[in-house]
């Protein structure tokens, strides 16, 4: 457990572990789906898929809740063709999804949700080349794809509330919502009040949650994509302890 803790290993961590969900989700569908189309109540699967996302969530939570490193966005974010990287894939994903797939999203906020997320696109491709050269992303592109995230999220809250299976729509609702306050936490880095724990935590969870929601999911490139995204985004995982000011009456060492 010590060594998966470390924050270096956190991503691989979360990365094989939302594998191992995704292979235990699509098992659950294949084996314990009745006659009537429903999953099969408290079947082995889903309580071992409930149980790996407990624990999935506690390491992480228990990880990121180390002491807190400096909040300086260049003591987090550094120069990264990778994060480049994977804001141009995070483009290609949301593209992909409202030219494609938007057909399940609710009538009156489709147009919304669909202008916000062809206007990320660019936003993204901009934060990527920001990334990718080591500067500081504008804070509207970030704050474009929060927005579009939290419009994904109402936008199909209806067809999902709808569901009686909490199982058919819970990892997207949660994906969703961690993919928002991943890039609501980079929105305010951008600005200079971001917050290291919580990007790090919400954004190991998008991982994993990302790999589980994929399956039979409309939405399969977004989730997806999002975790190449955040995974990229994470490329200073290890703290940068934050200096120390004088006590008053106290003498600055030179």
């Amino acid at each position: 457990m010590k060594t998966i803790c470390k924050p270096r290993h956190l991503g691989f961590f979360a990365a094989i572990s939302g594998v191992a969900g995704q292979g235990l989700r699509r098992l659950l569908y294949a084996f314990a789906v009745d006659e009537g189309g429903l999953l099969t109540a408290g079947h082995p699967l889903e309580i071992l898929l409930w149980l790996l996302t407990a624990a999935v969530t506690a390491v992480i939570l228990l990880s990121v809740a180390r002491p807190d490193g400096s909040q300086r966005y260049e003591h987090n974010f550094s120069r990264s063709p990778g994060a480049g990287l994977g804001h141009f894939v995070m483009a290609g994903g949301i593209l992909v999804t409202v030219l494609f797939f938007g057909e399940g999203t609710s009538g009156g906020l489709r147009p919304l949700w669909k202008g916000v997320g062809f206007l990320s696109v660019p936003c993204l491709i901009w934060a990527g080349i920001d990334r990718w050269q080591g500067r500081r992303p504008l804070f509207w592109t970030h704050f474009t794809v929060c927005v579009f995230f939290v419009l994904h999220m109402l936008s199909n809250y209806q067809n999902w509330s709808r569901d009686p299976q909490l199982q058919d729509y819970v990892f997207e609702l949660l994906c969703c919502a961690c993919l928002a306050l991943f890039a609501y936490q980079l929105t305010a880095f951008d600005v200079g009040s971001g917050r290291r724990r919580m990007t790090l935590g919400v954004g190991l969870l998008a991982v994993y949650l990302g790999f589980v929601a994929a399956p039979g999911s409309s939405f399969m490139a977004l989730y997806l994509f999002g975790t190449v995204w955040c995974a990229g985004s994470l490329r200073r995982p290890e703290p940068v302890p934050r200096r120390r000011m004088p006590r008053p009456g106290q003498e600055q060492q030179p």
